[in-house]
């Protein structure tokens, strides 16, 4: 009982000082990098996709292709 006691005394003083000491410039200014990131992350998704389409695409011809060619 007394390490729950403890732990909890330790997580509110914890949380006390990083209000006190500018915490919330901290979070906004990893909020704004990880939302830079996100973007980020989205154009090479959205690049993978569409080389993903075009690899298939390819494959599909070169079947065909092959197909005609093998009797």
């Amino acid at each position: 009982m007394f390490k729950i006691f403890i732990g909890i005394l330790l997580g509110i003083l914890i949380l006390a000082g990083f209000a006190y000491f500018g915490g919330a410039k901290y979070l906004k200014t990893a909020g704004v990098k990880t939302e830079q990131a996100g973007e980020k992350l989205e154009l090479v998704e959205k690049q993978m996709k569409q080389s993903a389409d075009s690899a298939k695409k390819t494959v599909s011809r070169t079947a065909d292709k092959v197909k005609k060619l093998v009797p």
